[in-house]
């Protein structure tokens, strides 16, 4: 469907300005600063009445919810009357819909991003600084009065901060990573465009600060939309609902009305919250991602162990050449739960496990370390496949091993900072933290630790439960000889 189609109309219809913007001329430049000059920096009746009333402007139909400050600390779309299971709400024209085929209020920043072929987040990003940057000469002025001076998002994080407060999550890298990406984007952007078209791009305004406040919005905010062939979006007023792990309804394009539509999957009551899911993501994801933590225990929880192969084995190399004919590394990350380990991980670590003798299996151990679709296996379940004991328990034991140690940094973080839990977390229906300052992120920090340390027990609890079971079973034999493996034989057949 050509998107284009649909940004035309009243939203688009303020008059011309200039595209030096003049307010640029009275602000002082200072890439440094804590935060962009738009934006709220919390929830007010006034602010919130001017961007419903703006909204009702741009032809969004009545509402049955309204934008209210919710027990989470922030703000979220409220119930005004009784809301049905499977009923449809929002119905937002895609004239209130910002996507790469958007109107510009300088067209000629559009032409010279197009012209780079930039790519849509980078394109978005600039785009949200370059219409916001103008202030009230922007159509979307209101909007950009509504979203937060500072997102709640991990690009916001100093490294000292990430480094201080996630060494012992299984996110850190991660988190080091995004919040790089965003940074080595900005600079190439500002040294091929930005910086050589300083009339379209002040740098008052298009400064590292602004871009991970941009690339903020879009990373909290961008959804995709499945009847849109995947087409990625920011829709105002639908952005304002909250996520809840309890739901799995999501925002869509309904070609009949050509709108963006929230069906329910639950009923409310008048002023509940309404909530949609943002998507199957763990607490660690949640937090890359939206900036907050959920309280709430939720069995979509994982946390991503890593093996590797040692350099040190002397089929290194055929081991490594097994996994590359399979697509995988000789370091690989496996997702685990609280209802168990993927057999995947398994699979890997019976190939580190597998001495030379065994050769001819490596090919099938990486095949199933490499499979597609998860079974997480609690250890409990007697597949047999001729390997030696020793295989069984050093594969076993390397996993513990790595477990033990992430519980070991995570145990002592949690013992660092036990008066976050002495000191309680407020919370709201959904579950979700306030993220203000320093305190805030240490209490997600604290948040996310508890969550995977309750699922590395778990795995702990596993492990040693099934080698004791392994050990007694060498002891009785009395020798190393060939035996079973456990969790893995399905995979090997």
């Amino acid at each position: 469907m050509d998107m284009a189609s649909y940004t035309s109309g009243s939203l688009h219809a303020a008059r011309p300005v200039v595209c030096s913007s003049s307010a640029s001329k009275s602000k002082s430049a200072d890439a440094n600063k804590l935060a962009v000059d738009w934006g709220c920096d919390a929830y007010t009746p006034k602010g919130s009445k001017f961007f419903q009333e703006w909204l009702t402007s741009q032809r969004l139909p009545p509402q049955k919810l309204t934008l209210q400050p919710v027990e989470s600390g922030g703000r979220g779309l409220v119930a005004k009357t009784n809301i049905r299971r499977g009923e449809k709400l929002l119905y937002v024209p895609f004239s209130l819909v910002i996507t790469c085929n958007s109107e510009w209020t300088c067209s000629q920043s559009r032409l010279c991003l197009s012209a780079e072929d930039v790519p849509d987040w980078p394109f978005l990003a600039t785009y949200l600084i370059s219409e916001a940057s103008k202030g009230k000469d922007s159509p979307w002025h209101p909007y950009f009065s509504a979203l937060p001076r500072k997102p709640e998002s991990i690009l916001l994080w100093s490294e000292t901060e990430v480094r201080n407060y996630l060494f012992a999550s299984s996110i850190i890298n991660q988190a080091l990573e995004r919040i790089a990406e965003v940074e080595n984007t900005f600079a190439s952007l500002d040294s091929s465009i930005y910086k050589k078209h300083p009339d379209l791009f002040p740098s008052q305004f298009f400064n590292a600060q602004s871009f991970k406040w941009a690339f903020g919005i879009l990373f909290s905010r961008l959804v995709r939309l499945q009847s849109l062939n995947e087409q990625v979006a920011l829709v105002p007023w639908a952005d304002m609902v909250n996520h809840s792990s309890q739901v799995k309804a999501c925002l869509d394009y309904e070609a009949a009305s050509k709108t963006i539509i929230l069906t329910t999957d639950k009923a409310y009551q008048p002023s509940e919250q309404v909530f949609i899911s943002y998507g199957d993501k763990s607490k660690g994801e949640i937090l890359l991602s939206y900036g907050f933590v959920s309280a709430n225990a939720d069995g979509m929880d994982s946390l991503d162990i890593s093996l590797s192969l040692s350099r040190d084995d002397e089929m290194f190399a055929a081991k490594q050449a097994a996994l590359e004919e399979h697509g995988l590394s000789s370091t690989c990350k496996y997702p685990i739960t609280i209802g168990g380990i993927p057999s995947q991980l398994f699979a890997f670590s019976y190939l580190i496990a597998c001495p030379s003798s065994l050769e001819s299996r490596f090919s099938q151990m990486a095949a199933a370390a490499a499979s597609k679709g998860v079974t997480r296996l609690d250890g409990f379940r007697p597949f047999t496949f001729d390997v030696p004991l020793d295989v069984d328990i050093q594969a076993y034991e390397t996993i513990l091993k790595t477990v033990e140690a992430s519980l070991g940094k995570i145990s002592r973080f949690l013992g660092e900072n036990e008066k976050m839990n002495d000191a309680g977390m407020q919370k709201g229906n959904d579950g979700k933290l306030a993220s203000l300052g320093l305190s805030g992120k240490l209490k997600m920090a604290y948040t996310l630790c508890v969550s995977e340390q309750r699922i590395l027990q778990r795995a702990q609890y596993i492990l040693r439960s099934k080698l004791r079971e392994l050990r007694a079973r060498k002891a009785s034999s009395g020798e190393a000889g060939s035996g079973f493996l456990y969790g893995l034989g399905k995979l090997f057949k």
